[in-house]
This record gives C-alpha cells, sequence and structure tokens, in this order.
C-alpha cells in the first residue's frame, strides 16, 4: 500500500515538473525547454525617493516573478527667487519637486558688471605727456570703471638751425610741438658725405696701390675712397674687355672671336671670345689693344682702347660689313649676326642683292608671307602704308615660303588685293630658301631688318599689327620699328660724343 502511494507521488511530481518546468532551470527556461513569457503587472509603485516594484506571470505556466522598478527620482520644476543676485553677490532660489513636495535650495550666481562704453564719462583729457581716462558706469549699479586714454605724444615741427650739420659734425636746431607749444634744442644727425661727379682714379703702380674715390658734392673733400692693390710684374690681373659698334652703341648680341694684342711686341697673347658684348682674360699687367679677330667674317676692327694695367678695362669698336662670299651651308643668323650677301630675282625678273640695296637705302626689310596667311593679309595694308611713308630710306622684299604659290597667285591675290608696291620673291629662289633657313623661320609673317653695315638688328616673329576688336592695323607699329631701326642704323659711322672721361692722375708707371 506505501509502495503503491510512493509510486503514485512520484508520477505525479514528474508531472508537474513536465507542465511547469523545474524550479531551478536557467536563464528563464522550464524543465520542458518553453521559454518564460511574463505579462507584467504593477506591484508597490515606485516614487522619487522609494524603489518600487512589478509582477510578471508566465502566459504559458503561470509561474510568477517580481523585478524592483528604480527610484524616480525629483523632478526639480518650478523656481521661486528668494534673493535676487547682483553684480557682485550670489542670490538663491527654491525649487519644488513636481510629484512629491520636496523642495530644496539652491544659489544664483552673481551677474556681474555691465558697463556701458555708450555712457562712458571723460574724466581727464590726454595731453603730449600724460595719459587721461574715461568713466564708464555700470548699468545694473553704481560701481564705475576707467579706461585709460594714451598721452598723444608730441607733434613736432622744425625750427632754425642754431648749428649747421655738415658732411661731419652734428648740428643743433630747435623744434616746436604744435599741440601744447613745448620748444626744445635736438641734435641733428651729421649729413654725411654725398658723391659728385665721376670717380677719380689713380691708378696702381709697380712701386705703390692705386685709389679710386669721389669727390663730395658739398664740402669737396675726398670720400669713398678704394685702394686698388699694387701691381706685380709676375702676377697676372683680370683684364674686363667690352664691345661696341661704330655710333657707341653697345655690341650686345651673339658671340665675337678677338684677340689682344701686347702694345710692346705687337704679338697676339690671348683670344677671347666676347659673349653678349662682353669678355675677359687673366693676362699678365701690361698694355693691350683688341682687335677682330683674323678668321671672322662680317666685322672688322674700327678702333681699340690701350688697356692698361693701372685700370684694366677697355673696348674694342668694330665696323660690320656684308660678307661678299657665298653663305655655307647650316648658316644660322640672329640679332647681330654679320649677312651674307644674298640675291633674289623678283616675280617681275629684277635682280636684286643685299650689298646693292644697302648701298642705296639705310635699311633693308625681309618680310615673309604665303599668299593664304590670314595674319599677313591684316599686316599688308598697315606695311605698305609705312613703307610708303619711309621708302626713300628702306627697302622692303617680300619672300615667300609657299612653294605652292604661283607668280599669278602672288599678284593676284595679294598684290592687286591690297595694293602693295615693294618687290616679291617666290620660294623657289634659292635666296628666299637660304634666307628661311638662315633665319630658321617657323611661322609667317616675319619680319627681318638689316642695318646699313649687314648686320641684323631686328626680327619679328609674328604679325606686327594693333587689334581693336575686329580692327587689325600695322601701320602705327610698322612705322615705329623703321624710325627706330633707321634712327640706330643711320648713327653707325658717325662720330659719336665721346663717354665722359674717368679723371685720371699719372702714376710712376706710365709717366
Amino acid at each position: 500500500m506505501k509502495k503503491g502511494l510512493r509510486g503514485a507521488l512520484l508520477v505525479a511530481a514528474t508531472a508537474a515538473l513536465a507542465v511547469c518546468g523545474f524550479a531551478l532551470a536557467a536563464c528563464g527556461e522550464s524543465s520542458d525547454g518553453h521559454e518564460h513569457s511574463y505579462v507584467w503587472t504593477d506591484g508597490t509603485p515606485a516614487t522619487c525617493e522609494t524603489a518600487g516594484t512589478r509582477i510578471g506571470t508566465c502566459s504559458v505556466c503561470g509561474e510568477q516573478t517580481t523585478e524592483t522598478v528604480a527610484a524616480l527620482g525629483h523632478d526639480w520644476g518650478t523656481a521661486e527667487v528668494v534673493t535676487p543676485a547682483t553684480c557682485e553677490g550670489e542670490g538663491s532660489q527654491i525649487l519644488h519637486c513636481s510629484r512629491c513636495t520636496e523642495t530644496k535650495t539652491e544659489s544664483i550666481d552673481p551677474l556681474g558688471h555691465d558697463y556701458d562704453d555708450e555712457h562712458k564719462i571723460l574724466g581727464k583729457r590726454a595731453t603730449c605727456t600724460e595719459d587721461g581716462f574715461y568713466t564708464i558706469p555700470c548699468s545694473r549699479c553704481t560701481s564705475t570703471q576707467s579706461e585709460t586714454i594714451p598721452a598723444t605724444g608730441h607733434s613736432w615741427q622744425n625750427l632754425d638751425y642754431k648749428e649747421e650739420p655738415t658732411c661731419t659734425e652734428p648740428g643743433l636746431r630747435t623744434r616746436r610741438c604744435s599741440k601744447c607749444k613745448r620748444e626744445e634744442d635736438v641734435d641733428v644727425p651729421a649729413l654725411g658725405h654725398t658723391p659728385s661727379g665721376n670717380v677719380i682714379r689713380e691708378d696702381p703702380t709697380f712701386d705703390a696701390p692705386g685709389r679710386e674715390y669721389y669727390l663730395c658734392g658739398r664740402c669737396w673733400n675726398e670720400c669713398e675712397e678704394k685702394v686698388i692693390p699694387q701691381l706685380d710684374v709676375n702676377t697676372k690681373i683680370l683684364y674686363d674687355f667690352t664691345l661696341k659698334r661704330t655710333d657707341g652703341s653697345a655690341f650686345s648680341a651673339g658671340s665675337l672671336a678677338c684677340e689682344v694684342v701686347d702694345v710692346a711686341t705687337g704679338d697676339v697673347c690671348e683670344r677671347v671670345t666676347m659673349r653678349g658684348g662682353a669678355g675677359r682674360a687673366l693676362l699678365l699687367p701690361k698694355e693691350y689693344t683688341l682687335r677682330v679677330a683674323s678668321d671672322v667674317k662680317g666685322f672688322t676692327t674700327q678702333s681699340s682702347d690701350v688697356i692698361r694695367p693701372g685700370n684694366p678695362k677697355g673696348s674694342l669698336t668694330v665696323k660690320g660689313s656684308v660678307i661678299d662670299e657665298t653663305m655655307p651651308s647650316g648658316t644660322r643668323y640672329s640679332v647681330g649676326s654679320a649677312m651674307y650677301d644674298v640675291s633674289f630675282t623678283t616675280i617681275d625678273g629684277v635682280t636684286l642683292t643685299l650689298s646693292q640695296l644697302l648701298e642705296e637705302k639705310e635699311i633693308v626689310v625681309f618680310n615673309f608671307f604665303y599668299v593664304d596667311c590670314i595674319w599677313c593679309q591684316r599686316e599688308f595694308p598697315g606695311l605698305e602704308r609705312a613703307y610708303e611713308a619711309y621708302s626713300d630710306d628702306i627697302a622692303l622684299v617680300a619672300l615667300c615660303t609657299q612653294a605652292s604659290d604661283t607668280a599669278e597667285s602672288i599678284r593676284a591675290n595679294t598684290i592687286r588685293e591690297f595694293g602693295l608696291t615693294f618687290p616679291f620673291v617666290l620660294n623657289t629662289d634659292p635666296g628666299t630658301r637660304a634666307l628661311y633657313s638662315a633665319f630658321n623661320v617657323t611661322g609667317a609673317p616675319t619680319t627681318v631688318i638689316i642695318d646699313r653695315e649687314g648686320v641684323v638688328i631686328d626680327f619679328e616673329g609674328g604679325a606686327v599689327v594693333d587689334i581693336d576688336g575686329d580692327n587689325y592695323d600695322a601701320e602705327r607699329p610698322f612705322r615705329e620699328l623703321f624710325e627706330r631701326c633707321l634712327a640706330a642704323s643711320r648713327s653707325l659711322g658717325e662720330t659719336s660724343a665721346p663717354a665722359a672721361p674717368v679723371a685720371m692722375l699719372p702714376g710712376k708707371f706710365f709717366d
């Protein structure tokens, strides 16, 4: 009997566990594996300071659980000011909880002063030497603060000298403040020397150093002296050479080989390549002259300075000329180059040579073009007008760059179209081809100008025109170009005004 009762109880307990789950099962699961699904209801309500509870009932098995609900905390809502804050003092206020009857008191920070710059009051004006100030009131209380007005400083006006300064001695003058009328005497620095005129040079010799100095334009005493070391017969010095054209202008383009000649022996002691019109050589201290190297073509020696070791600087004047030879293949011209003679046959059968043109005119102008070149067409009318104005002094020859342009197309589409009066040469002419290559013409129009000595003095790669919207005018720029080149060419061969001489005092070496 007891044995049967115990068995029944065991069966009933097993069934209960199967339905509700084992009470100690982890992770909210029952012993049969289902997960609790709680429906929550309020237990004890939470207050501002006390925690509450809520009760969950499993919708599957009916098991219940209880959880704690955190205290709500006070909700400090409205504030009641008890003591208002001032600019410098704290205030206080009472805060009321919106959920319960609790209150708390807290402080209010001081407001700080509100100084109003718009209503500041001048307390004291600034003077030349003393600060002034403004008084600025607070808009909330009776407090004030000061704002400094910096001293203005004197505004000096110079009066007469009591003692005039000199080049080496300071002076003394009175000055007066235009605001406070204060007067005081102040030192005036020495003026210092003012060099006037050219440098005065005493050449060094083998016995004594030389010097360079100026005379002061105020006191006429020597100033800015520079000592030039004494010469040593066995020590080479640097000689500086420059090139000039026959009009005295600088020869600054290209390069030119020159020879340095010992005056005493007549021997050539150095060959110098002058680049950009200047060159140097390290030589023993002797007298030298310069001359164009014997193998140079197109330039000859016009005159040379005697260049002395005490002042080792001098120039060589060169004269250009058309080279009376056939231009070698591969020749390249640039501004400053002497030209080989060249001949052309125009489309009208007239033969022209560069040397012949230069015998008749001051300058020769070559204009490279082709018939369909739009910029050539824009350039031609103004070029013609400028040529007509200067035709007594210039020779203008148009050289065609396109082999396809014929004499007939040039006459019809260029000469008659624009009313041109200067001669034209075809591209097939050997002279045209030679100059086209030598000047390395890369586009049209291109204008080249040769001076009376057969030297290239201008190269214009591109149209010489003024552009104003859709209007193109070549007359004014060509007139200016011709006038400038004519002036330079006309001056060649004229006696140039001598340069202002360097003042020389005799030394022992060249008495």
